[in-house]
């Protein structure tokens, strides 16, 4: 045997240095050139449907072999696993019955790639002479018909488009189960998903039994693909019950994932009855005063729940700056062009609120600097400002206020954790047979879970900004580009399952991120305390925004007193998104004194504020139209920025589609 085959490398030996002798001395054009490259010369393919539903094929894969890729033989993957229309899989088997090579069996072995089998055809230890060889398949498919209203189908991709040689010829012979008539017939040759006409359906043609032929070589990535429909009645079709069982079999990861997830949804929905129930809060009644020792920009943030965040920083920031302008710490011009003119007042600041002094000393921080102008450019002192108000300001600050039940959340977790790692395991298309593919599954899917913590955080965030009504979709932008950075690997792996999975496994997937993104919110519950100052802070908004016969906010006021008693409350009024409420009833109060004084309500005219256009009305919606300007030339400028960046047989189908497929190659 040693010496059969030194004789044989000896032989091949020679014949690859004349082979190459004669070219150098004998130049060979491109055609006589391809002539000697590795490829498919003919792609036989016979196909038997027969009354069950299933299909024989035989496959004659004529190739021309140098060594060069095609050593011992060949490889076909066939696909095993489809998606169907509804978005669930279907698993089928294969029995491979014969396998030859120039007419003689050979061995083969086969191995789980993916969705395909892999089929190796060759000795191992054995490698061909060059040369025209045949390599012949064949197999037995169960459930390759599709089943429509009054007709049965097959479509097939005879070729598959994953091959990693030029076709040069491709030829497929269907026939038809008996007395079964050809209804509608199409084919598609090209890329996948292309569309392409470079075939013909040779002549004899008696319905049962016919050819699809391609006119044109196929280059790797192109394939042939049919479609043929008869009059139903001549397949059996499954029975329901049956259909069922072989429907949840097929799709056992996406059962049990679903499974697991009603799990947690019963377990958090039960940890939320004993843990995340809001306690009763105390009654609120109308207050005259804001709670004792909270600056304007405190209040609206427990009163959005400590859930304002970034975007609530820019209504801060004018809460602030109003607060300090009516408490004659600095003056307001608002220009024609709407830019900002900060100008500093004298006066001592140690009386004032902690986010009123940083801010101002954020703002005037150099030495000599009495104005600031603030428009379109960026401002380092306003970043400052904007940046702290952030920080005190950001949902993290909640565990203050709110108790989370962080015990019955990361239980809630780890079931969730499980129902993913159920549906990516035991899904068909990842394949998880043997260790390796086992340990590349958990790997992905530990990868899957760190992600979605992030994306829980996201959500989190996204949450709370909508529900503290502060221009959730601006928070919504901000939040998914800051958080694209870091969830790059989640993104990563979800688009790589996303290629792979059916829309049903991954949306079963996806049920317990959003569970539990959900759920992280429900289990926070406020204390005490904060019910007790939220419910204080409601009351006093409820006085502000009340209707002046139903509480005379202003009358029996001097105009003095009028005066200083609107300019204290308009901070909180900003705050609490009632300042064009309260600046009405002021106005309303103004006009009332027209009676004795017709200049009553021009005579308001602050000098803390100063307003080119509206006037001291342009307080009204001074706080609305300011933060988006503040918050803009806060983080827009200076900043990192992220660069922009129907029936097959009818005609309905592509090259590519359909059951059969997959590719090949030498090894």
């Amino acid at each position: 045997m040693a010496i059969r085959s030194f004789v044989r490398l000896f032989m091949q030996g020679a014949w690859c240095i004349l082979a190459f002798g004669l070219v150098a001395i004998f130049p060979v054009g491109p055609a006589a050139a391809q002539s000697f490259s590795e490829r498919i010369t003919d792609f036989t393919v016979n196909i038997v449907i027969d009354h069950s539903g299933s299909i024989s094929v035989r496959e004659d894969i004529s190739v021309y072999a140098n060594g060069t890729q095609i050593k011992r033989g060949i490889f076909r993957d066939i696909p095993l696993v489809f998606a169907l229309p509804s978005g669930f899989y279907q698993v089928s088997q294969i029995e491979i019955s014969r396998v030859f090579l120039d007419g003689r069996d050979v061995a083969y072995r086969t191995e789980n790639i993916g969705r395909d089998i892999r089929i190796y055809i060759g000795e191992p230890d054995q490698l061909l002479s060059f040369g025209d060889h045949t390599f012949t398949l064949i197999y037995r498919m169960k459930d390759q018909v599709s089943f429509g209203d009054g007709i049965d189908e097959l479509y097939w991709n005879v070729t598959g488009n994953r091959w990693q040689f030029t076709i040069d010829k491709a030829r497929a012979t269907i026939h038809l189960p008996d007395d079964a008539v050809r209804t509608g017939f199409a084919a598609y040759t090209g890329y996948e998903r292309e569309r392409g006409a470079q075939f013909r359906v040779p002549k004899p043609d008696n319905g049962n039994v016919f050819t699809v032929e391609t006119t044109e070589k196929l280059v790797p990535g192109k394939g042939l693909t049919f479609a043929v429909s008869w009059p139903a009645g001549h397949v059996v079709r499954p029975e329901g019950p049956i259909n069922l069982d072989q429907l949840i079999r097929d799709n056992i990861g996406i059962v049990t994932g679903f499974g697991i997830w009603l799990l947690l949804v019963g377990y958090l929905i039960w940890a939320w009855s004993r843990f995340g129930k809001d306690p009763a809060g105390p009654a609120v009644i109308p207050r005259f005063e804001p709670p004792e020792g909270m600056s304007a920009a405190k209040v609206g943030f427990l009163w959005r729940n400590a859930s304002a965040g970034r975007t609530y920083a820019s209504r801060a920031f004018a809460v602030v700056l109003t607060s300090l302008a009516v408490k004659k710490r600095l003056s307001i011009s608002v220009t024609g062009h709407e830019e900002y003119v900060l100008g500093k007042l004298s006066g001592k600041i140690d009386d004032l609120c902690d986010d009123e002094q940083t801010v101002f000393n954020s703002l005037f921080r150099e030495a000599g600097v009495s104005e600031i102008i603030i428009g379109d450019e960026y401002r380092q002192e306003v970043q400052s400002a904007h940046n702290w108000l952030a920080k005190i300001y950001a949902p993290t600050n909640r565990d203050t206020h709110f108790i989370r039940n962080d015990r019955a959340w990361r239980i809630g977790w780890v079931i969730g954790t499980l129902s993913l790692l159920a549906v990516v395991l035991l899904d068909p298309s990842i394949a998880a047979h043997d260790a390796e593919s086992y340990v590349g599954a958990l790997v992905g899917c530990v990868i899957f879970s760190v992600g979605f913590m992030m994306v829980f955080n996201v959500l989190r965030r996204f949450w709370s900004g909508m529900s503290a009504g502060d221009g959730w979709y601006v928070r919504l932008i901000r939040v998914l580009l800051i958080g694209a950075g870091f969830m790059v690997p989640f993104f990563g792996v979800a688009v790589i399952l996303a290629g792979v999975m059916s829309p049903v496994a991954i949306g079963v997937a996806a049920l317990p991120v959003l569970t539990c993104a959900l759920f992280g919110i429900w289990l926070e519950v406020p204390n005490t305390a904060f019910l007790t100052v939220r419910a204080e802070i409601e009351g006093y908004r409820r006085y502000l925004t009340m209707a002046e016969e139903d509480r005379l906010n202003f009358a029996s006021r001097e105009m003095g007193d009028a005066i200083a008693f609107f300019e204290k409350h308009l901070p909180f009024a900003m705050a609490l998104d009632a300042e064009q409420v309260w600046t009405e009833r002021f106005e309303a109060f103004l006009k009332s004194c027209a009676s004795t004084d017709p200049n009553a309500v021009q005579s308001y005219d602050p000098a803390w504020y100063r307003d080119s256009r509206r006037g001291w009305h342009g307080l009204g919606d001074f706080g609305s139209r300011s933060a988006g300007r503040l918050g803009a030339v806060a983080v827009s400028h200076g900043a990192p920025s992220i660069p922009s960046t129907g029936f097959a047989s009818r005609g309905g189908g592509f090259s590519g589609g359909g059951r059969g497929g997959g590719g090949g190659g030498g090894w």
